[in-house]
């Protein structure tokens, strides 16, 4: 019975220690990206394309990430509206963080996918969008940054 315990409670402890370092991932990310004080990298693991498709009053847009060029395991991102200097206020943000995708070539779960699409209207022409992606590569973390222009 002490045995069931301390497992459960290990399991437990494992199990917010692994949503506090997310919450803390999230936290710095949008600190980062909002003092835009985060380098560039060219090396992006997927393609990324944008679509605008206008109307009178304001615009649809669609961000797709597609064709990773390797299994990004629990996958995070977050696009911030590049203008913005305080997250509350920024009228264009989106991403998701809290649960658990796998962004892959191949799909061979539920929580696997091979495209990730982001639509949203947006009033901005050309709007641009400072974003932090993160995912897991063996029992490390890494992060990549860099920018998107909507044209």
């Amino acid at each position: 019975m002490k045995k069931v315990r301390s497992l459960l409670l290990f399991s437990l402890l494992l199990f917010s220690c692994a949503l506090n370092s997310k919450k803390d991932l999230y936290k710095r990310q949008i600190s980062v990206l909002l003092q835009n004080n985060f380098y560039v990298n060219e090396n992006i693991p997927f393609y990324f394309q944008t679509s605008v498709t206008k109307s009178e009053e304001r615009q649809k847009v669609q961000i797709m990430f597609f064709e990773p060029q390797m299994d990004l395991m629990d996958f995070t991102a977050i696009l911030l509206d590049s203008r913005q200097k305080n997250v509350s206020d920024a009228p264009i943000n989106v991403g998701f963080f809290s649960e658990s995708i796998n962004f892959v070539k191949q799909k061979t779960n539920k929580n696997d996918q091979t495209k990730l699409r982001f639509n949203f209207y947006c009033d901005i022409e050309n709007p641009k969008y400072n974003c932090a992606v993160s995912f897991l590569e063996g029992m490390q973390r890494l992060e990549v940054f860099f920018v998107i222009e909507v044209k």
